[in-house]
């Protein structure tokens, strides 16, 4: 029984885990999409011209 639930519990938290770095990889593509493949000091610079603010 101990052994079979500490798998289901490092299962999940794994999952959680690669379920996180997912999210935060498409949320970078995204950005990068959103910035037209800029690099980063020009994507930053025409970001506050529009008056967004980017979280460096």
């Amino acid at each position: 029984m101990h052994k079979n639930d500490a798998a289901s519990v490092v299962t999940s938290r794994t999952a959680i885990h690669l379920g996180l770095k997912v999210g935060v990889a498409i949320q970078l593509v995204q950005m990068v999409d959103h910035a037209g493949y800029q690099p980063r000091k020009d994507r930053t610079r025409q970001a506050g011209d529009r008056g967004e603010h980017l979280v460096e």
